[in-house]
């Protein structure tokens, strides 16, 4: 629980830096919710090979170091840190793979609850999305909200709706 708490949180950081960046644009971009996975797919990869190339730096530093210097003391702090930094960069690396794994894994309920709401104080930015979304997204988005803000009893009547809203987007061509 903890962990996905953890790969969540990562993702949203990285939703509101996108958010941020696409802010100073002058043209308001959005993105649907494929396109959402995509980039966060990306920027995991992306984060992954920066901290497997500094894990090789770090380790391809160390072996250097010691075949051109002398052995250090065992309490020697400067040992002790390279050390750290190998660990450290070994456990950035287990945390990237792990934000990819999340990524890989994200769902339309993932996209309402960590992108959309980054949307809600532009309503240029909401006009564009709704525009940009299939009736089908809509509705899928339609289901996530029902779902996740219906009482227990009334989830099941909620998905009959949306199940109604997904089936009318369906058959009514504008």
């Amino acid at each position: 629980m903890l962990q996905r708490f953890i790969q969540t949180f990562a993702v949203l950081i990285t939703s509101f830096a996108t958010c941020a960046a696409f802010a100073q644009e002058p043209q308001i971009t959005v993105l649907n919710f494929q396109n959402w996975k995509e980039q966060q797919i990306l920027d995991a990869q992306n984060q992954t090979l920066r901290v497997s190339a500094r894990l090789a730096q770090v380790k391809n530093g160390k072996s250097a170091a010691q075949k051109e210097s002398a052995p250090l003391p065992a309490g020697s702090k400067f040992k002790k840190s390279e050390s750290d930094t190998v660990a450290g960069a070994e456990k950035d690396l287990r945390r990237a793979q792990e934000s990819l794994k999340a990524a890989l894994e994200l769902a339309m309920e993932d996209y309402v609850t960590v992108y959309l709401p980054t949307l809600r104080d532009s309503p240029e930015a909401l006009q564009a999305l709704a525009q940009k979304l299939s009736k089908e997204e809509l509705a899928e988005i339609f289901k996530v909200l029902i779902r996740k803000d219906a009482p227990p009893d009334t989830k099941r009547n909620g998905a009959a709706l949306a199940t109604a809203l997904s089936t009318s987007s369906r058959s009514h061509v504008p």
